[in-house]
């Protein structure tokens, strides 16, 4: 006879999940180790299958909206922007978290700092961020990723 599957605790009855200010760090600091590695596949696993983002970048022409809609956006771009580039670090400043008093949702707003080398060539960027984080089938996931680039100057260290 088989071993028994221990009997799967179903969804109405698991403790649902709430969200902690240490929950949201970790999950954030997660990301940024994914970028800094260019692990698409982990940092494609950050956002919810919906998850919406909007990027202002700076360009010579003037700036840009970067409009990305759900995993397979996010993955298509990062697969396509990854290999003419190396990230050579990421972080923020400034990091502010907010949640919600039923503790399903938090909205994080920091500076975000990230340099890469493409083509040799120095790429840096300051940029305003918002991050909506909720709790979606028991997994903290990444709903809505505002960025916006700033003409901030990037740090020299």
């Amino acid at each position: 006879m088989p071993p028994r599957t221990p009997p799967r605790t179903p969804p109405q009855m698991r403790s649902p999940v709430e969200l902690t200010e240490n929950q949201v760090r970790s999950r954030l600091e997660g990301l940024l180790a994914a970028i800094k590695n260019q692990d698409i596949e982990a940092i494609v696993s950050f956002y919810a299958p919906n998850a919406a983002i909007r990027a202002t970048v700076n360009l010579a022409g003037g700036s840009q909206m970067i409009r990305l809609d759900g995993r397979q956006q996010i993955r298509d771009l990062l697969e396509l922007a990854y290999p003419q580039m190396r990230i050579t670090a990421v972080r923020y400043e400034d990091l502010v978290i907010e949640i919600s008093p039923d503790r399903s949702q938090a909205v994080v707003t920091c500076t975000l700092f990230q340099s890469a080398l493409a083509r040799d060539q120095p790429l840096n960027s300051v940029a305003n961020q918002r991050l909506v984080f909720r709790v979606i089938d028991q997994e903290i996931l990444i709903t809505e990723d505002i960025s916006e680039e700033t003409s901030r100057s990037f740090p020299k260290n």
